[in-house]
């Protein structure tokens, strides 16, 4: 014994749709087939709310235990395998889904032949390496000055012998100090202070010393 169908009033069928009693479909689909064609939808198959599946030059078979997810979007010759999960928002256009195959939200599987060729995008190209000259930098190498007696436009002279480099001696002899000549001791700051204090603290001091000068002639 086979349950009915789970269908909503909110679905809309039009041509050839072929619907298993154990099928489940949320309200808002859109199942359409043209002439010639048609929609079988196998048992187990549960379509979210909001797909459309339409049937356009070849027929859409969805077989056994396959989810088509809420919004999906399935066109023309098509074919869902058993146990596939279709995400969401997905769109299939004249394709076929293998077995078991998972597919993630908003996916896009459709005509390769309809597929438009992408150039690639160009490379950008490498910096020129510093042993390369730069062709600018080559002209504005500074022009030598020239001499005070020629003038601009008088030719340089070929045969021009430039001049010989002068030797330059180099003395190997260390450089010895040259002897000063002998400087006076300067006095101590403060011993003119200290020896008058001495004097009057100790006046007979001075008389010895005085004493034991030598008499100069």
């Amino acid at each position: 014994m086979t349950s009915p169908a789970i269908t909503c009033s909110d679905i809309q069928i039009s041509g050839d749709v072929r619907i298993h009693p154990q099928a489940v479909i949320a309200p808002g689909v859109i199942l359409q087939a043209t002439a010639g064609c048609y929609v079988a939808i196998a048992a187990g198959v549960c379509i979210g709310a909001g797909a459309v599946i339409q049937a356009h030059g070849g027929n859409i078979e969805i077989h056994s235990s396959a989810i088509v997810g809420a919004g999906c979007l399935i066109l023309g010759h098509c074919s869902v395998g058993e146990n596939v999960c279709i995400g969401y928002g997905s769109t299939i256009f004249q394709a076929s889904i293998l077995a078991a195959t998972l597919l993630p939200p908003n996916s896009l599987v459709g005509d390769t032949s309809r597929s438009t060729i992408v150039p690639p995008s160009s490379a950008p190209h490498p910096e020129a390496t510093s042993a390369e000259q730069d062709p600018w930098q080559a002209e504005s190498v500074p022009t030598q000055p020239l001499d005070q007696g020629r003038s601009p436009t008088s030719p340089a002279v070929e045969n021009a012998t430039p001049p010989e480099p002068k030797a330059e001696v180099i003395s190997t002899t260390p450089d010895l100090p040259s002897p000063s000549a002998p400087t006076e001791k300067a006095p101590v700051v403060g011993q003119v202070y200290i020896n008058q204090l001495l004097m009057t603290l100790f006046p007979h001091q001075n008389s010895l010393n005085n004493l034991n000068k030598p008499d100069h002639p």
